[in-house]
């Protein structure tokens, strides 16, 4: 088996669940099995809990399974998906004014989900306020309001930095600072955060000034665009 990815290695992309999903779709495809995306990724999630040790949570893999936007309802190893349809001019107002950034510095976010875990306790207002940002963000893109998906992109940036004050650095904290300055309305770093990726919202007509501002501190931006099909596996003749 060959793999190949142009994302930087621990960037928070959920590039080891998409591996898994991969993988899994691949070797079913191969085996004669038939297999539905949610199938595929929980396999690739029991791959990583149960047969490597790590500790990750579900929806990287059923993002990654899947495609498109959704929205989520987890009772953990479990979820609901909930494709969220996108009218082609806002996926692509999203994908033009969306703007991600590698940090420069990789994170390994087992370990973090570990830290996080062991103080969950005391963070239950927390990780309401996360939720209720997932419903916020659902609402925005269904009404197709993009300050609005932004400002729920800054309640979970802001709810999460409160799990552990590892989640985010002194070289993310300058971005976002910076980033604002140049018209970005939303922010959050991905994954589990303490280095990585961030996803930046930029203003209309902004982007542009956003990404100087990001190279300016000597950070990438990435190419990204919104995957609308998932897992695909295809043999060659």
């Amino acid at each position: 088996m060959q793999v190949r990815s142009g994302a930087p290695p621990a960037s928070g992309l959920g590039s080891s669940a998409a591996l898994g999903v991969a993988a899994i779709g691949a070797l079913a495809h191969y085996n004669h099995r038939r297999l539905l995306p949610h199938e595929v990724a929980r396999e690739s999630q029991l791959l990583e809990v149960r047969d490597l040790k790590l500790e990750c949570g579900v929806q990287d893999q059923f993002a990654s399974a899947y495609g498109g936007v959704n929205f989520m309802e987890v009772e953990y190893p479990n979820a609901r998906i909930f494709p969220i349809p996108l009218s082609p001019s806002l996926r692509c107002e999203l994908e033009d004014r969306f703007i991600l950034v590698y940090t420069g510095r990789s994170h390994f976010s087992s370990g973090m989900h570990q830290k996080v875990i062991s103080e969950a306790d005391r963070h239950r207002q927390d990780f309401d306020d996360l939720a209720r940002a997932a419903v916020a963000g659902k609402e925005a893109l269904l009404a197709g309001d993009l300050d609005a998906f932004g400002a729920a992109m800054n309640a979970n940036w802001e709810a999460q930095k409160r799990l552990h004050p590892d989640i985010t650095t002194p070289e993310i904290e300058a971005l976002h600072r910076d980033v604002s300055q140049a018209g970005a309305i939303g922010f959050k770093a991905n994954g589990a955060g303490g280095g990585g990726t961030v996803t930046i919202l930029a203003k209309r007509n902004h982007n542009h000034l956003v990404c100087r501002a990001v190279e300016a501190m000597g950070m990438q931006v990435l190419p990204a665009h919104i995957d609308t099909t998932g897992l695909q596996v295809w043999e060659v003749e």
